[in-house]
């Protein structure tokens, strides 16, 4: 570099700056409704978790087993542990259902990583206000989007755990009033254990794939109170030599997605949420079933014949034919065109239950799965962020199709409050240590108006 040459600030500061020195007052109203949706979506796919799938029990287990200074709570268990660990369990639970919710326009699951860092965290520190918890969420779940925002995705790092790390330590490194020296620490920190690619996913026998936000939550919590310790890390964590972005992505990132508005469009606000606990591209044929179910009274006894029209996109759902018509495990269910769209004709609906041992067995949904024949289609393609639906439903009355375009919960069709809080009130029903009905509605109106509350950690007294 020429003498004289201005050094480039790295990103990492630009953030750190910023996150420091945010305050409540500067998140526009969006920001503010999106946010307080993320929680309430993501804590109460927690609890649905801790109930519903076993392997969230293992690592809750695991985790209250090792026990140690009982600073913040594993939700849907009871018990608290250090803050690092509750953040290990409770992201752990926060994609095990495959609920949570996930950016229109990058392939990352911000909140089940950020949100349990951030209600761990401040268990810790005690008496955190509503507006300082929903402040950090906003700001952590907004740096976990950009990050994705500024590379093309070849599918080989696993983006919510690499960029969530980074958003997890900014969430908790807000709570702790990291300025922005210990924030830069904070991120170089959490370069030292941003990883998990993709064969997570793509290769089999592993039980692990749900638990990956847990990994984030962890080690942005850990970062965030190592950096407040007074340790130090690399200060260039995001573009330097062997920054992420170098040794991540090959410098291949455009830098001015990490900027672009700034501290005035959050990411929240981008954010699809599932209205139904089944993979991404199945929630348009559930969407398009139970319309048709419902417009024109279609049961069960009705039909003789359901042909699904898919795009490229839906054949890894359909094949093999007889296995996505009669799935052995709750993933090959989930992962299922033909099973989900059974069981939207079944109760015009689909919920929890039918992803459970007793669910995958469900004589009504098996009989009309078997009717379900996937009609591959050549223009039929997906866009943008958005993979469309098209139903047709042949029955004893008649024969009716629908075709779905942007599915609800997108943000151009998005959820509102009230589904939000029945899907909480659903996946509060299968908490490992049951709550009654007065708490779950106590859970609903503290996170709904959670710049009321004085003690954020209020929200964790009623989930156990």
């Amino acid at each position: 570099m020429a003498e004289g040459t201005p050094v480039r600030e790295d990103a990492a500061a630009t953030f750190a700056r910023l996150i420091a020195g945010a305050s409540h007052a500067d998140l526009p109203a969006d920001a503010v409704e999106s946010t307080k949706k993320c929680m309430l979506d993501a804590l109460g796919v927690i609890l649905g978790a801790s109930g519903a799938v076993a392997d969230s029990r293992a690592l809750a287990e695991l985790v209250l087993d090792a026990g140690g200074k009982p600073e913040s709570t594993v939700i849907g268990f009871g018990g608290k542990v250090p803050a690092w660990m509750a953040a290990l369990a409770n992201g752990g639970m926060g994609h095990s259902l495959d609920y949570d919710d996930i950016h229109t326009l990058v392939v990352v699951h911000p909140s089940a990583c950020v949100v349990p860092a951030a209600f761990a965290m401040a268990e810790r520190i005690g008496n955190v206000s509503g507006r300082e918890l929903l402040t950090a969420v906003a700001y952590g779940i907004d740096m976990t989007s950009r990050l994705g925002l500024a590379i093309d995705w070849k599918e080989d790092w696993h983006l919510s755990p690499v960029f969530g790390t980074f958003g997890c330590a900014a969430a908790a490194g807000k709570l702790l009033k990291l300025d922005s020296t210990r924030m830069i620490d904070a991120f170089g920190i959490a370069l030292s254990q941003a990883g998990c690619t993709m064969e997570l996913n793509v290769g089999v026998g592993s039980n692990l794939r749900g638990a990956y936000p847990g990994f984030a939550a962890k080690a942005g919590v850990l970062s965030a109170c190592m950096a407040h310790k007074g340790i130090t890390g690399p200060k260039n964590s995001l573009e330097g030599q062997c920054g992420l972005f170098a040794v991540h992505f090959r410098n291949e990132y455009r830098r001015e997605a990490l900027f672009e508005d700034l501290g005035r469009r959050f990411e929240s606000t981008r954010i699809r949420f599932k209205p139904w606990p089944a993979c991404t591209i199945t929630q348009a044929y559930i969407e398009a079933t139970i319309g048709l179910c419902e417009a024109h009274d279609i049961r069960p006894e009705d039909v003789r014949h359901v042909k699904a029209y898919i795009g490229d996109f839906g054949v890894p759902l359909c094949e093999p034919l007889a296995g996505r018509r009669q799935p052995a495990t709750t993933l090959d269910a989930k992962f299922s065109i033909p099973f989900t769209v059974a069981a939207a004709i079944a109760r015009r609906n689909v919920v929890i239950a039918d992803y459970t041992e007793e669910g995958l067995h469900n004589p009504v949904v098996l009989a009309l799965a078997a009717r379900v024949t996937p009609v591959l289609c050549a223009d039929m393609k997906k866009y943008a962020d958005i993979y469309p639906a098209d139903i047709e439903i042949e029955t004893v009355k008649g024969t009716y199709r629908r075709k779905v375009d942007e599915p609800y919960g997108h943000p151009k069709k998005p959820m509102s409050l009230q589904s939000l809080t029945d899907k909480f009130r659903d996946c509060a029903a299968y908490s490992a240590t049951p709550l009654g009905q007065a708490k779950i509605e106590t859970a609903i109106a503290q996170i709904s108006g959670i710049e009321k509350l004085d003690d954020a950690g209020a929200v964790m007294r009623s989930l156990c």
